[in-house]
């Protein structure tokens, strides 16, 4: 399963859509335009991602070269922050279980989503390794941990992760279907 095999699954994907002179790699760039552009586009990105991009204006040179400063000392703050500590354990969710598709149905629930995920979210933005571990169901919903480690230290995450399960078990799927559908089997 290398790169060649899934760049054919990718033109297998997209050869519904395919636009005369074409390139394959003009197709790619296609489906990962913003705001879903193109049938492909629409069916990576969905609802929640349109609206989340359509909030955001597009950047002019002198903005990304502000942002890309900006981010860079968000990275450079994180790895002093982690040089300090070998291991960051933190939650998933900081918010109580949200019910799935929450995301999905309006601009509150987005807005709820994504500031539960702000943890998710900063190491992703900062682009250091991390794992979620699940560590049991609280309401009917699953919850879990996040091991957080310093850059290229994917091995320490891992390792800690395998700690969290070896202890805790691993919790039995959550039945996704609604309770009040249960009763009725």
């Amino acid at each position: 399963m290398g790169v060649q095999h899934a760049l054919g699954l990718l033109r297998g994907q997209m050869a519904d859509q395919d636009v005369p002179g074409q390139t394959v790699r003009e197709r790619e760039q296609r489906a990962r335009l913003p705001h879903g552009v193109g049938p492909v586009g629409e069916r990576v990105s969905g609802p929640a991602a349109r609206a989340t991009l359509e909030q955001t204006p597009p950047a002019d040179a002198a903005v990304l070269v502000r942002l890309m400063g900006a981010w860079l000392g968000v990275r450079r703050s994180w790895a002093e922050f982690l040089d300090a500590r070998p291991l960051l354990l933190g939650p998933v969710f900081t918010e109580p279980p949200a019910e799935p598709g929450l995301e999905s149905r309006d601009a509150a629930g987005r807005r709820r989503d994504a500031g539960g995920m702000r943890l998710c979210t900063v190491t992703s933005f900062v682009g250091v390794p991390a794992v979620a571990v699940p560590t049991g169901i609280r309401d009917g919903l699953p919850c879990g941990v996040q091991v957080v480690g310093r850059a290229f230290r994917e091995d320490l995450c891992l390792a800690a992760a395998q700690e969290i399960e070896d202890r805790l078990g691993v919790p039995a799927p959550v039945d996704p279907r609604p309770a009040a559908a249960a009763e009725t089997r």
